[in-house]
């Protein structure tokens, strides 16, 4: 359980550093969305799945309130 735990700390860190590396050359102040999308628990499928989507927002509040 021990060696799962360092694993999953470890990946952490090394996602969190990837994304901090990757977002350094986006000026600050920017808005950005984020999708998730899961599937858990179905046993038609052969694996839990988690999905990230990060992209830039674009569209200004009243943008996408002229769109609605």
């Amino acid at each position: 359980m021990f060696e799962l735990i360092n694993l999953r700390e470890t990946v952490y860190r090394a996602i969190a550093a990837d994304l901090e590396a990757w977002f350094e050359r986006f000026p600050q102040g920017l808005a950005w969305n984020v999708f998730s999308d899961c599937c858990v628990g179905d046993p038609n499928k052969a694996n839990d799945a988690f999905t990230f989507a990060i992209v830039r927002n674009r569209c200004s509040a009243p943008t996408l309130a002229a769109a609605a």
